[in-house]
């Protein structure tokens, strides 16, 4: 009797055993699709394995039938659960938790087509090493595998090429290799029966898809080496998919803002890279998750006193000082408690739902101890609803601007308006300007909604002769992104020559926050803008960064006092001195001054006692469409 060939085998065993060390011995994230390829690993060791011992036994005449095919049904188990797996693997890779029913269709259907093809062929007793006479068996028996095996691979073939966002290269080599010597391994099975190949085929498609899995670095974060947002989100989505109940334990360092601030980013980098050593120590590293720009999170379970018990361990370690660059500093952990989260239906919006709560904690300097209950989460979900109002209205250019009358009161009449942004979306209705530019700020969409704007208001004095209706100029807002710009002059400049406006018509409206960013780029754009024509107010002055310092080092023209200036000051004495005196410190450094918010005839008379020069509210009119403030303007002026 012939001998068969083993040394592909035995390679195979110690290759496929070789990965599976390596698999380990990294930090893997437990998601669904490494669990997947683990047990691809195992099938491929216990496949090669009991491919080995049915040969071996089929040499030996004394080992018992029974334990000849148990084993041959036991290979036959593992070689085609390997396939199987494979195939939830990819459906994994492109689309994770998620089963079409096709995708349960084919797995069932292959799972059962398995079973009954292994009973078959012990039945038939036509194992892969049947004796000559029944070689028609053996070769009807392999056709029926293989024909399984295809089916398996096309459809995992099928499923990548049809998912044009997948880019993993490796993964698509290694189902195309396997389709490939599956197809060779039959043609050896045929013409070289002694000769076992099939295991190390398998190890070398193995070996590709260990590269094409080989991505956890997506899944951690870079700068401590833990896992990250992107963890965090899969390992929530698992456990509300089998309904596991789970409480997150996340905690931030109040701190954080002052470190960044005074020392460094650095430093805030080395004081995490501390910190997530003390969790790997004190929790393990698979627990332990880096929420970007928030903090730290853990899965625990439900219980309080575990809960309890864990604060209590992070309070410990942060009682002693920490030596920053030299400096000792107290640092204090605030926690937020998401317990059995039935608020969120995803990970992300458990991150923003903690996110938010920690905001409001350190602005309001409550408890260290607070729990998640998604009251936040219905301002996450309106800003995604005013985000996506703002991307329609982008596209559709249907933003609004309106204006409002500023009135002279040495002339008399009305003099210049303010145009101000409106947004009306027919789901959401009126979006306040405070809302929605806010957002548009924090998300980079201000870019694309000021361009609308500001040629909106240039189409708007180019098409009306403003002139001749009374008005010297019209202000307009800018930004605090767009006072980053450095081309921020040019850009403007442009866009008034585009539509053949003076840059004398326009005033530029900045706010002390603007002022507080980049003073010096600032500077360069108001000049070049002033050179060319153009003035410059401050608005809202005495709501943010106020200083007489930057009044008299910004070239402006006009201050703004701001409503909550005005309005405190008719109702109390203090107020109003502080008023007075404001009103005399600005023009002491020849500013000009534009009282925002005035309701009242009283206002109006107190004002102008004060020698203010414009006054600004709804005494006058509120902001109007274009169309309306021109036929304001005609019956107005001429009443002036």
């Amino acid at each position: 009797m012939s001998t068969y060939i083993y040394d592909f085998n035995i390679a195979a065993f110690i290759f496929i055993l070789s990965l599976n060390v390596i698999f380990h011995m990294k930090q893997i994230f437990h998601n669904r699709k490494n669990k997947i390829f683990h047990v691809m690993l195992v099938t491929g060791i216990m496949s090669t394995l009991t491919e080995t011992l049915c040969y071996v036994f089929y040499q030996h005449p004394n080992v018992p039938r029974p334990l000849l095919l148990l084993t041959v049904f036991i290979h036959l188990v593992y070689f085609t659960g390997g396939f199987i797996t494979f195939y939830f693997f990819v459906i994994e890779t492109i689309h994770p938790g998620v089963r079409s029913l096709w995708n349960k269709l084919v797995g069932i259907t292959s799972i059962v087509a398995a079973f009954l093809f292994s009973i078959i062929t012990i039945l038939a007793n036509g194992t892969f090493h049947s004796s000559s006479n029944s070689a028609s068996h053996q070769l009807i028996i392999l056709i029926i595998w293989f024909a399984l095996f295809i089916f398996l691979i096309l459809n995992s073939l099928i499923s990548l090429f049809r998912n044009r966002n997948l880019n993993n290269v490796y993964l698509k080599i290694a189902c195309c290799y396997l389709f490939i010597t599956t197809i060779f391994s039959f043609y050896i099975k045929i013409a070289y029966p002694r000769v076992l190949i099939a295991g190390f085929s398998n190890a070398i498609f193995l070996f590709f898809l260990f590269i094409s899995s080989d991505n956890d670095e997506m899944y951690l974060d870079k700068t401590v080496g833990c896992y990250n947002n992107r963890a965090f989100i899969e390992k929530t989505a698992d456990c509300f998919e089998h309904k596991k109940p789970f409480t997150v334990l996340s905690f931030t360092i109040n701190e954080y803002p002052y470190i960044d601030q005074v020392l460094g980013q650095e430093s805030v980098e080395a004081l995490n890279r501390r910190i997530t050593q003390f969790l790997f120590k004190a929790f393990g590293k698979h627990n332990i998750y880096a929420l970007y720009n928030i903090g730290y999170a853990m899965f625990l379970d439900s219980s309080q006193t575990d809960v309890n018990q864990v604060i209590q361990t992070i309070q410990k370690h942060f009682r002693e000082p920490f030596s920053l660059n030299g400096r000792l500093e107290i640092l204090t952990p605030i926690f937020c408690l998401a317990k059995e989260p039935a608020f969120a239906k995803n990970g992300q919006q458990i991150i923003d739902e903690i996110h938010n709560t920690f905001a409001d904690m350190n602005k309001n300097k409550s408890h260290t101890v607070t729990y998640a209950t998604g009251k936040y989460l219905k301002l996450v979900q309106r800003e995604q609803q005013v985000i996506y109002a703002m991307k329609k209205a982008i596209e559709l250019n249907s933003f609004e601007v309106y204006y409002q009358p500023i009135y002279d009161l040495e002339a008399k009449c009305i003099r210049s308006l303010e145009a101000l942004l409106r947004l009306n979306d027919d789901k959401l209705g009126f979006i306040p300007p405070d809302e929605f530019i806010q957002i548009a700020e924090k998300n980079g969409m201000i870019i694309d909604i000021s361009s609308i704007a500001f040629r909106k208001v240039c189409e708007f004095i180019h098409d009306n002769d403003i002139k001749s209706l009374g008005v010297d100029y019209v202000e307009y807002n800018l930004s605090i992104v767009e006072c980053d710009n450095p081309m921020l002059a040019n850009d403007l400049l442009e866009v008034m020559n585009e539509f053949g406006v003076s840059p004398s018509q326009v005033n530029f409206e900045i706010t002390e926050t603007a002022q507080a960013h980049n003073i010096s780029e600032l500077i360069r754009n108001m000049e070049r803008l002033i050179e060319s024509g153009s003035t410059f107010s401050m608005d809202d002055y005495g709501t943010g960064y106020s200083t007489t310092h930057y009044l008299i080092k910004l070239p402006l023209h006009i201050v703004k006092i701001d409503k909550s200036i005005l309005w405190p000051a008719m109702k109390d004495a203090k107020s109003y001195n502080v008023l007075r005196q404001l009103i005399a410190t600005i023009k002491s450094i020849d500013k000009k001054i534009v009282v925002e918010g005035v309701e009242t005839q009283e206002m109006v008379d107190i004002l102008d006692k004060l020698d203010c020069e414009y006054l600004q509210g709804y005494f006058y009119s509120k902001p109007i469409p274009a169309d309306q403030i021109i036929r304001y303007l005609k019956e107005m002026n001429k009443k002036g």
